[in-house]
């Protein structure tokens, strides 16, 4: 989804949050805002963001949930406070609470309009206007967004299981006493909508929340704001894409040398990717989030097989302006410069690709570099452990040598999905397959997720034509004596899209 200003405070986020299938259970996000406005455009204004423990799990782990706005972070309300003219932020603090994480935000500003220009912009959700003598405050889109955007549309049964747990909650306070508004409650000058979804949400009440247009309005006294006050649109994003060494489309550049081992393992950087969404940023500045991928090949000699978590860390990257091109562990839930899982190609079992997001370069910038070292985990031998009618231990901890030193717990067997479960990391288990008694055919996986939350750790794989198979047996292949094999590397004047 392409975030538009036309959706009210979070809705942007709410629907990439919709997008992630681990989503699938109570407590996703809790929000209260409160805009105080001065008859001269000034004020005062507040919000605060609560995410629960599985949208906080997920973004933890690594799993994306999408674009939502930028203020979102306290990085990236300290950057857009110190771009707007006029704001003094009072507050901007992170919390921890249990499971869950909250950002509180308490600013005031000069002028509404420089607050609507600004980075603040998607977060804010107000638009002014002056109507028949009235100062009317009002948001362009629902709480869940346009009534034409296809989210809203996704149907009741499908949006409710994703919702189930949120809070939004809107107050404005006007210059002047109330004299219409479509407010939940309202008292003197303020005006509070609420909106919830909870189990016993109907799907009448879903619309009735999706088709509201907060509302409110006051008489002109003594207001000499400008007006009208629009929000800034985002503007609109495309991709560069640049090839070292060639192939696969994009910009091509001469090749790259390569970091190489003394047991011939061997790393190359191969691809790079410029996510140019300027999401009301300055100029000189590509975005928010993770605008830089950094794609690695990474072979091995026929003889190793490399565990699944190994580990490539980028621990210093600069582009040709100077810019520090390695995110902050404060701009993320995670390590960001940081890869665990190899995506072992399906063909060729001796080389990985690799994928790593670096931070926002200089606008005008034309290279970068990048070091730091990659930890190929390689076994001493590895085993297959064949379980056999798997669905009779699904819930239980599995027995065998290879196994009971993991602690495994098959926690779901179905047709097309094997999670297990742990304490212990499961990096140790390098393949997850499902093939029949006499080995004759086999299901493997074509996408798997690995997770730690809570203490535990998970792994979970989608399998392929699992359903043809007759008296299945779940295949484990572990990896036992587990070395490190490290490769350093240190690539100078990789040229940007």
């Amino acid at each position: 989804m392409t975030p538009d200003t036309t959706k009210n405070l979070l809705s942007p986020l709410l629907f990439c949050i919709i997008g992630a299938a681990t989503l699938l259970t109570t407590g996703c996000m809790q929000s209260k805002d409160h805009l105080r406005l001065n008859a001269d455009g000034s004020g005062r204004w507040t919000y605060r963001v609560t995410l629960g423990p599985q949208l906080a799990a997920a973004l933890a782990g690594g799993e994306s949930v999408g674009g939502g706005p930028e203020t979102m972070t306290v990085a990236g309300v300290k950057a857009a406070a110190k771009q707007t003219k006029g704001i003094t932020l009072k507050t901007c603090e992170e919390k921890r609470e249990g499971n869950s994480q909250t950002l509180t935000v308490d600013l005031t500003f000069d002028s509404i309009a420089e607050l609507a220009n600004s980075p603040f912009a998607e977060q804010l959700g107000w638009e002014l206007k002056s109507e028949k003598g009235q100062l009317v405050v009002y948001s362009p889109g629902g709480p869940f967004g346009d009534e034409d955007d296809d989210n809203v549309n996704f149907g009741f049964s499908g949006m409710k299981p994703f919702l189930i747990g949120l809070k939004l909650d809107r107050i404005v306070t006007l210059p002047n006493p109330i004299t219409s508004t479509n407010a939940h409650a309202k008292k003197a000058a303020a005006a509070k909508w609420g909106f919830a979804v909870d189990a016993d949400t109907s799907e009448a009440e879903m619309k009735k929340m999706s088709g509201m247009r907060p509302r409110v309005a006051c008489a002109m006294k003594g207001v000499t704001m400008k007006l009208p006050v629009k929000l800034k649109k985002a503007e609109k994003t495309a991709d560069a894409s640049f090839n070292f060494g060639g192939g696969g489309g994009g910009q091509e550049h001469a090749p790259t040398p390569a970091s190489k081992s003394a047991k011939g393992i061997v790393l190359q950087p191969i691809h790079a990717v410029v996510h140019r969404e300027q999401h009301y940023v300055p100029t000189n500045i590509l975005s928010m989030g993770a605008p830089l991928k950094l794609t690695f090949s990474c072979t091995w000699p026929s003889g190793i097989s490399p565990a699944g978590y190994s580990s490539l860390t980028v621990e210093k990257a600069r582009d040709n302006k100077g810019t520090d091109l390695v995110r902050k562990e404060e701009d993320s839930f995670y390590k960001p410069n940081e890869l665990r899982d190899l995506s072992v190609d399906s063909d060729k079992k001796n080389i990985a690709r690799m994928d790593v997001n670096l931070g926002a370069p200089a606008r005008d910038a034309t290279a970068f570099s990048a070091s730091g070292y990659l930890n190929l985990h390689v076994p001493k031998r590895v085993v297959p452990v064949k379980i056999r009618n798997p669905e009779k231990y699904v819930g239980k901890q599995l027995q065998g040598k290879e196994l009971a030193p993991l602690g495994v717990t098959l926690k779901a067997y179905s047709n097309g999905r094997v999670e297990l479960s742990s304490k212990s990391d499961l990096g140790a288990i390098q393949e997850i397959r499902v093939e029949s008694a006499d080995g004759s055919s086999r299901s493997e996986s074509w996408g798997s997720n690995s997770s730690s939350f809570g203490g535990r750790h998970k792994k979970s794989v989608h399998l392929k034509n699992n359903r043809e198979i007759q008296d299945p047996v779940l295949v484990l292949v572990v990896a036992e004596g587990i070395e490190k094999q490290r490769v350093d590397f240190k690539f100078n004047n990789l040229k940007l899209p």
